[in-house]
């Protein structure tokens, strides 16, 4: 209650602080409006505060984020430099930044008219996918990815740039990415990941879909007979639409891209080749826009953060709210078993100390990396050299590692994942 309560309130006070910049920026167009409804949960709850969505009372729309916007503006750059070469259609959207937040435009899904807008948004699609590659990009699911008519936008980006572990790191943890799909296109997540051994989410759910698993049966908690006796909750099963924003239509059908494969691949292989031909200005140049990534706030992910809320479910059960000590004990159990070959006196704890006070207020567990930094920051200390490469080095070895030969396993790669 508290944190939903000062959440409402900084968004109350932002609005009123940054109404005359917003209507700047024709993110409302009236200077007098008034907000009608914040929807909170927008995306998950860190540090207290989430992403929500403010709705006004002229039915316009705009988001709310409690983090820096240095890395979708750091993103937004390299695009600009990109388009150029490569005609990306209307990728940008605004942001108004504030200190250690930002508001954005709302981006709505605009359905395409004909069949060569969906061969322009496939082969766009298939470029972007090359860029994130670059990147090292992860997390790039179905709810970050908007299908606006001919562009497929990407959304919140402060995974779109990634650190690498240390290798000697790797053999104590299982949950990193299998070597199967380590520095692939499928790592990004914007397309489906067969790796059954690794997959965390459906296949389903990933950014530009997967036309075999549209769907899935879901069970969820539902209260039947509210304030009777007979008050209790049953399980209902219902179907989960995995077709979210992401997908474009035509004719009010989702067009998924197998359909348009050869122009996807097209469009990756024009990415590819752009990166190749500036590989020496993106590294060396003092213009070259991965300048401008450097020193940003990213998050790092270290695990799957849907298996945090898995956790946080199941602490609701009455078994585990007996006390205090119990659920903080029952978190720390969970969370342990991924550190099960750290040694007890090893700074890598200082991870799992940082999930379990995170979780403990109720919070799913983020951790903020500088994108020219190798130590990881917790709560209870700084892990020296926790990655091998920061990610802006990351990025530049990526580029580095381009080749005509990686180019085709690449493309291998995504004929596979998608007729799979």
């Amino acid at each position: 209650e508290k944190k939903i309560a000062n959440l409402l309130s900084v968004i109350h006070h932002k609005f009123s602080q940054d109404t005359h910049t917003l209507h700047q920026k024709k993110l409302i167009n009236k200077f007098s409006i008034k907000i009608k409804d914040i929807k909170i949960g927008a995306g998950d709850f860190h540090k207290g505060m989430s992403t929500a969505i403010v709705d006004y009372a002229n039915d316009q729309k705009n988001v709310f984020k409690p983090t820096s916007a240095t890395i979708t503006k750091a993103f937004f750059n390299f695009l600009d430099w990109a388009n150029q070469y490569y005609p990306l259609g209307n990728y940008r959207y605004e942001v108004v930044e504030g200190r250690n937040y930002h508001w954005l435009e709302f981006v709505n899904n605009i359905p395409c008219q004909t069949t060569d807008e969906l061969k322009l948004y496939y082969e766009r699609a298939g470029f972007m996918l090359g860029i994130l590659y670059l990147f090292n990009a992860m997390d790039f699911h179905c709810e970050n990815v908007i299908a606006k008519g001919t562009t497929p936008i990407m959304i919140d980006h402060e995974t779109i740039i990634q650190p690498k572990i240390n290798s000697s790191y790797i053999n104590l943890f299982k949950n990193f990415i299998s070597k199967d799909i380590e520095d692939s296109v499928i790592s990004t997540m914007l397309l489906p990941n067969h790796d059954e051994s690794v997959a965390s989410m459906p296949i389903g759910t990933c950014g530009y879909g997967y036309h075999k698993q549209k769907s899935m049966q879901a069970s969820k908690k539902e209260a039947v007979e509210r304030y009777t006796d007979n008050w209790c909750f049953i399980t209902k099963f219902s179907e989960e639409s995995f077709q979210k924003q992401n997908i474009p239509t035509l004719n009010g059908q989702a067009i998924y891209p197998v359909e348009y494969l050869e122009e996807f691949l097209i469009g990756f292989e024009k990415s590819y080749h752009l990166l190749l031909s500036y590989r020496k200005f993106l590294l060396e140049d003092e213009f070259s826009p991965i300048q401008r990534f450097s020193n940003n706030t990213i998050r790092y992910i270290w695990r799957a953060t849907n298996i945090y809320g898995r956790i946080l479910e199941q602490m609701k059960l009455p078994k585990n709210l007996v006390s205090f000590e119990h659920y903080e004990q029952k978190i720390h159990d969970y969370l342990a078993v991924a550190f099960k070959n750290v040694p007890a006196d090893s700074d890598l704890m200082f991870i799992h100390k940082h999930e379990v006070a995170q979780m403990l207020r109720g919070d799913i567990p983020f951790f903020e990396v500088n994108s020219s930094s190798r130590d990881l920051e917790t709560e209870f200390g700084t892990i020296k050299d926790f990655f091998e490469l920061s990610a802006v080095e990351n990025i530049q070895r990526k580029l580095n590692k381009l080749s005509f030969e990686d180019l085709e396993i690449q493309k291998n790669l995504i004929k596979k994942s998608l007729l799979s």
